[in-house]
């Protein structure tokens, strides 16, 4: 009876992990469909790109943060998922607003040079998460202090990127217009993004 029943609570949870992945397949598929929507109707690159590409590393990283500090449960589950998939889902619009303002020429190189880069995550996290568990009293506090560290960390770096994102200048300034032209065209509205 004892192992039925525990057969049951696991395949529910099972079931309800599943869920929540394919919640957050479907989100990572809905902010590039947003993002595209923005821009088709108007929306300024800034916003259908670099604000909601950040917005997403945000909330990434404050529900890093969060899960560290809620006990074992349905909450800390549904944290840990927003966690993985905002992060995942931010990349699909940063992919794209690179699209937009990189030459298709080297649009190849500076993909692959955005995909090295953070790929050195894979590299340095283990690292760092590394010198929380061993210098914590415990291995569950090493984590949770190394997990806090990281949305910590995302959570400042999606809110500066939030504001520092000019797609529209920066594909101007690609095409070799000068800084007085770009100017010009930011204070006579024809361009959205201000610097």
């Amino acid at each position: 009876m004892i192992a039925a029943l525990s057969s049951r609570i696991r395949v529910r949870w099972l079931l309800a992990i599943l869920i929540l992945v394919w919640i957050a397949a479907m989100g990572a598929i809905g902010a590039g469909w947003l993002s595209n929507r923005l821009t088709a109707r108007g929306a300024p690159r800034r916003i259908s790109r670099g604000f909601l590409a950040g917005s997403l590393v945000v909330l990434a990283g404050v529900s890093m943060f969060a899960f560290t500090v809620l006990p074992t449960g349905v909450p800390q589950m549904v944290f840990i998922t927003l966690a993985f998939s905002c992060n995942s889902a931010a990349y699909a619009v940063a992919f794209t607003a690179v699209a937009d303002v990189v030459h298709p020429r080297t649009r190849s190189f500076v993909l692959g040079f955005l995909v090295a880069f953070y790929s050195m995550a894979g590299v340095i996290a283990p690292l760092v998460l590394g010198y929380f568990v061993g210098n914590a009293a415990n291995s569950a506090t090493g984590y949770g202090y190394g997990f806090a560290f990281t949305g910590i960390l995302m959570a400042v770096g999606g809110a500066a990127s939030t504001f520092l994102v000019r797609p529209e200048v920066e594909l101007l300034a690609g095409l070799g217009y000068s800084d007085a032209v770009i100017d010009e065209l930011t204070s006579a509205g024809v361009v959205r993004s201000a610097r």
